[in-house]
């Protein structure tokens, strides 16, 4: 399994993993998660931002420099980024030594189940929790939190149609977000 899984790397495959079963999640990975789960789900939103920022740009990779952070913490990042496809880097000296991962844009994809889904023993992918559902069940959209459908359903609303709308409809409030412009994404 291991050797398939770098031969497709090798290869640019886009996800080595099979896509029918959840990743097969180190127990290292799954115990921290159980014992920092704030931590764990703060790492996969990043991880999941920079795959997204690596497909969308035009640059061919994208990097994002976690904080300082301990060895655990650290080999927790470096772990977790292989299951995105993310090359990971450890720099500085040890009392601020912190992770660099660097996403290319042909190489990287977001695993078919979140770390946390498969911590709480969910089996099936959770659907994307509506406004509804989620004021009703709060446990229910906590946990979709970490989950790649959520962020799926996120990223489809800030999608460029959904922006449009939400520009003309702020045109009439004056109270409207300033726009954030990437210059490096020309």
């Amino acid at each position: 399994m291991e050797r398939n899984r770098r031969l497709a790397l090798a290869l640019q495959v886009e996800n080595p993993n099979d896509r029918t079963k959840p990743p097969a999640y180190s127990e290292f990975l799954k115990d921290f998660a159980r014992r920092d789960p704030a931590f764990a789900r703060m790492v996969h939103g990043r991880l999941a931002e920079l795959v997204r920022l690596a497909k969308d740009s035009k640059q061919r990779s994208r990097q994002h420099s976690f904080e300082c952070m301990n060895r655990d913490k650290r080999q927790f990042v470096h772990e977790l980024s292989d299951h995105f496809g993310v090359e990971s880097e450890s720099h500085d000296s040890e009392p601020k030594r912190n992770v660099v991962a660097t996403a290319h844009r042909d190489r990287v994809w977001l695993p078919t189940q979140a770390l946390a889904d498969v911590v709480a023993g969910q089996r099936k992918m959770p659907m994307p929790a509506s406004s509804s559902s989620s004021s009703s069940h709060p446990a229910l959209a906590l946990s979709s939190l970490g989950s790649t459908n959520a962020w799926a359903a996120r990223a489809a609303a800030r999608s460029p149609v959904a922006n449009n709308n939400n520009m003309a409809n702020n045109k009439n409030n004056n109270n409207s977000k300033p726009v954030v412009v990437d210059y490096f994404d020309d």
